[in-house]
C-alpha cells in the first residue's frame, strides 16, 4: 500500500488557536485518511539557521511565515486526489481574518525507515522536521539517492529518541523532493541537527557534499511541534 503525506501550512494571527481537535476528527473522518495531526510551526534557531546560508532557494513569492502545519496520512494517491476538493471545504483550510493558506503539498513516502521508538508511537510523532527541495540536475538527483540510502536514513535509525523517517517524492507542491524526520522531543531533534545535520554540512564528512547542493523552498524546512 502507497502511503501519501498532505501538508498544508497555515498562517494565521491566531497561531494554532484556530484548530482544534475537531478539526483534526473531520480529516480523519474522510474516506481514505489514515491519521492526522497539527503542528505548530517552530522557526529554526540561530545555528540551523546559520546551516541554511549553504543550500540555495527557488525563486518564489513568499508571504506570512506559516505559524501551524497540519499532517494527514492516506492510504493512496488515489484517495488523496478524490478527496482534495472536500478537504479544501474543511473549516480548518478556511481563508479570511488574515488566516491565509500558504501552502498545499502532496507527496508519496519512499525509503520509510524505522526509529528507535517507533513501537511506541503509532501516529505522527511529537517533533518533525519536514524538508522541500530540488536538485540541480540529473546527476546529483542520482547522488542524492545515493545520499539518503547510504548515509542518512541508516544513521538516523540508531538516533536516541527518533521515531520514522523517509524520503518523499512530490506529486504536488513547489519542490521536486522531500524529507520529514520524527522525533519524540526537542532534544532528541536538536541531537539530530548538532549530529546528523551538522556532519550532512561539513564537506570533508563522508556524509557532506549534498547538501549544498540542495534549492529548497522558502518553507523548508519547517520545524513542527505537534500540538493536536
Amino acid at each position: 500500500m502507497t502511503s501519501i503525506i498532505r501538508g498544508v501550512w497555515i498562517a494565521s494571527p491566531e497561531g494554532t488557536g484556530d484548530l482544534s481537535a475537531d478539526d483534526v476528527k473531520a480529516l480523519e473522518g474522510i474516506d481514505g485518511v489514515v491519521q492526522a495531526a497539527v503542528y505548530e510551526v517552530i522557526p529554526p534557531d540561530d545555528h540551523f539557521a546559520s546551516m541554511l546560508d549553504n543550500v540555495g532557494h527557488l525563486e518564489e513569492q513568499t508571504t506570512d511565515r506559516p505559524t501551524a502545519l497540519v499532517l494527514s496520512e492516506w492510504d493512496s494517491v488515489r484517495s488523496a486526489v478524490a478527496a482534495e476538493k472536500e478537504v479544501r471545504a474543511l473549516p480548518a483550510e478556511r481563508e479570511g481574518g488574515g488566516r491565509i493558506i500558504v501552502n498545499r503539498s502532496l507527496f508519496i513516502k519512499t525509503s520509510p525507515v524505522l526509529g528507535k521508538l517507533d513501537a511506541k508511537y503509532d501516529s505522527f510523532g511529537p517533533n518533525i522536521q519536514l524538508g522541500q527541495f530540488n536538485m540541480p540536475d540529473a546527476e546529483s538527483e542520482f547522488a542524492l539517492a545515493e545520499w539518503y540510502e547510504v548515509h542518512r536514513l541508516e544513521p538516523f535509525t540508531h538516533l536516541d529518541g527518533s521515531i520514522r523517517a523517509s524520503r518523499l517524492s512530490t506529486i504536488a507542491g513547489p519542490t521536486k523532493f522531500g524529507v520529514i524526520y520524527e522525533f519524540d522531543s526537542f532534544e532528541a531533534h536538536q541531537g539530530f541537527l548538532h549530529g546528523i545535520e551538522a556532519r550532512s554540512h561539513d564537506e570533508n564528512d563522508v556524509m557532506g557534499g549534498i547538501v549544498p547542493l540542495t534549492i529548497h523552498s522558502w518553507l523548508s524546512p519547517a520545524w513542527g511541534k505537534r500540538v493536536i
